[in-house]
């Protein structure tokens, strides 16, 4: 793991093209911009102090780090506790725990809360839309991308946590 200084330019453009629906007054101007180059080919783009965006390296997916996520607007599911152990293991949502939700779309980027937890607890990519969801009773909804507690949230935490 390495961290690298970027142009403030090339951060804009990085956060343009990620097509993520992000809250720029909120965030404010780009004034200190770094990508932090993890394993497995993923970057994540650090703007401010404050890690921002996860992507590939080959950018074909970006998704928000899961402790920025108030800086980004987007659809979100609500599961019950029961589902919340699988879920910060890696597993994927399953139609059954989702209490509630908003409108989504396939392969949009959806953020999974929990009963009682104030919280985004994962970021995830949607299988199916809503409306399809609102028609079923089992199997995969969203795939599991980031989560408290995976690889990449030590790794962030442990640069960003001394």
């Amino acid at each position: 793991m390495k961290i690298v200084d970027i142009r403030r330019k090339f951060a804009k453009e990085l956060i343009v093209s990620s097509s993520l629906n992000i809250n720029t007054s909120r965030l404010g101007p780009v004034k200190q911009a770094k990508i932090m180059i993890l394993e497995k080919s993923y970057q994540v783009l650090i703007v401010n102090s404050l890690p921002l965006i996860v992507f590939k390296s080959d950018r074909s997916l970006f998704f928000p780090y899961i402790e920025s996520c108030d800086f980004f607007q987007g659809p979100d599911v609500t599961i019950d506790r029961g589902a919340l152990p699988y879920i910060l293991r890696g597993a994927d949502v399953m139609a059954p725990g989702i209490i509630s939700y908003s409108n989504f779309m396939v392969d949009e980027v959806v953020f999974v809360k929990c009963e009682g937890i104030p919280r985004v607890v994962a970021v995830t990519k949607a299988l199916v839309s809503s409306e399809q969801l609102s028609n079923m009773r089992k199997g995969k909804v969203l795939k599991n991308l980031h989560y408290v507690g995976d690889k990449i949230w030590k790794e962030v935490q442990r640069i960003f946590q001394k």
